[in-house]
């Protein structure tokens, strides 16, 4: 339990670090963070974690919310880690204009900035349905080394922040 108290206390603070850095430089997006930085923020944030605990098994899940209200889906991300969600974007749902969100996401506002707990007590399911899920064991093996390079280089711009 000692593990799972201080990857919680790593979820605030690390976001706060997203937060407070110049990150959306990165995402090639307009958007203000956490306004479509789900994935690379969970990304970085595995990156982050897998730096103080290498040997740490981590999956990055990406979810889709479906409904008649929106043209197409809408799509989030987030990471697990031994049956605790972890998600430091989900108040983006409180800024993204309401006809780009399905009802069911409306009416969980308003959303925290992290989620961190056990994935049961979490909203995420509810919401979203899986369809993707990445295993990192010790690092990214799906991920090419350019990718990790960024990750790694946008890592030490957010911790020198």
């Amino acid at each position: 339990m000692k593990l799972k108290n201080e990857i919680i206390s790593q979820a605030y603070y690390f976001r706060e670090k997203i937060k407070n850095s110049s990150i959306r430089h990165v995402f090639h997006t307009d958007e203000s963070f956490p306004i479509n930085h789900c994935d690379y923020t969970s990304y970085i944030f595995t990156y982050h974690l897998l730096e103080i605990y290498p040997e740490l098994s981590i999956d990055i899940v990406y979810g889709r919310a479906i409904d008649d209200f929106i043209e197409n889906h809408l799509n989030h991300t987030w990471i697990e880690i031994e049956g605790f969600l972890f998600d430091l974007t989900a108040d983006q749902f409180n800024k993204i204009n309401d006809n780009k969100l399905t009802e069911d996401i409306i009416l969980q506002r308003p959303f925290r900035a992290v989620y961190a707990g056990k994935i049961e007590g979490q909203p995420h399911y509810k919401l979203f349905e899986e369809y993707q899920r990445y295993l990192t064991i010790t690092g990214f093996p799906e991920e090419d080394e350019d990718y990790i390079d960024i990750l790694r280089d946008q890592y030490h711009k957010i911790k020198s922040t």
